[in-house]
């Protein structure tokens, strides 16, 4: 959706590039935090987290915390402020 969006404000072949820093930039930070916690549920989910050993009680509390921040963001957020900082780069 972002990467979209700021497809449709380019005016010149000569801003591409900006577009994928901008990208990049809003949207690394959650991809990554993603792919880390991915790791840790599947491994809690494999009842190999030593803070959670076989406790599906405590696996399943650390996982209702996690969801929220993955399954809930602010995509719209994340598009404005690539498009605020495309604008910026503009000026």
């Amino acid at each position: 959706m972002i990467l979209s969006r700021l497809f449709g404000l380019l005016e010149s072949p000569d801003q591409v590039e900006k577009v994928f820093e901008i990208y990049d930039s809003v949207r690394r930070p959650r991809a990554q935090r993603i792919v880390r916690e991915s790791l840790d549920v599947g491994i809690a989910y494999f009842l190999r987290d030593k803070r959670f050993g076989r406790n599906l009680q405590k696996i399943t509390v650390d996982a209702n915390e996690r969801l929220p921040g993955i399954w809930w963001h602010d995509l719209e957020g994340d598009v404005k402020r690539a498009e605020a900082m495309f604008f910026q780069c503009e000026r």
